[in-house]
């Protein structure tokens, strides 16, 4: 499949997206806002319960709260060495990298209810500006394995750098990486309605 792309297409697929995703637009700021004010626990668990409420509602009463917070202090560690990374300025094939995301991917993707889906969510919402979010329809979409393994996951963000090389972004109301995922969202999930 070849998808092809231009900064215009892209703002104007981003427009549609805020406005088609108000609700849960409001709540991605919501969590940012409660990251930035050291509510880790519940930024995570409202961006899940929004987000990625189709898996993470079965598990909202047996989910270990302990074991969650612990396993997002210690991946906080990891994601301070990537605070300066961007989309933009990382080779994903870097072995330190993808180490570091490894370590965070799998230790969220086991979870019941986060998954291959939910991690992702996770990840882009501690990280805008370097991860990129996926579900089902945009694995589908890449013709990407469901299973979403962490080698998966690398590839698919090479697709993305691939795909999206030739923009430029300037808009800093939004990341790069988040507005792939608008524009991932849109083909997968609105294009055909």
């Amino acid at each position: 499949m070849k998808i092809e792309i231009d900064q215009e297409k892209l703002r104007d697929i981003s427009k549609i997206f805020d406005k088609y995703e108000d609700f849960r637009g409001t709540m991605w700021n919501s969590c940012r806002n409660l990251l930035k004010n050291k509510y880790e626990l519940e930024a995570y668990s409202l961006i899940l319960s929004t987000w990625n409420f189709a898996r993470f509602r079965y598990v909202m009463k047996s989910l270990d709260i302990n074991k969650f917070r612990k396993l997002i202090e210690d991946n906080e560690k990891i994601f301070k060495k990537l605070d300066k990374l961007t989309f933009e300025s990382v080779d994903f094939k870097d072995s330190d990298l993808k180490d570091d995301i490894k370590t965070i991917y799998n230790s969220y993707r086991p979870i019941k209810g986060i998954e291959q889906t939910g991690t992702t969510k996770l990840m882009a919402l501690r990280k805008p500006d370097l991860f990129v979010m996926w579900d089902t329809d945009i694995r589908k979409l890449y013709r990407i394995n469901n299973k979403g393994t962490f080698e998966d996951y690398i590839k698919f963000l090479l697709k993305m750098k691939e795909i999206f090389k030739d923009i430029v972004w300037d808009n800093t109301d939004k990341p790069f990486a988040k507005v792939i995922d608008e524009f991932n969202y849109y083909k997968a999930h609105l294009e055909t309605e």
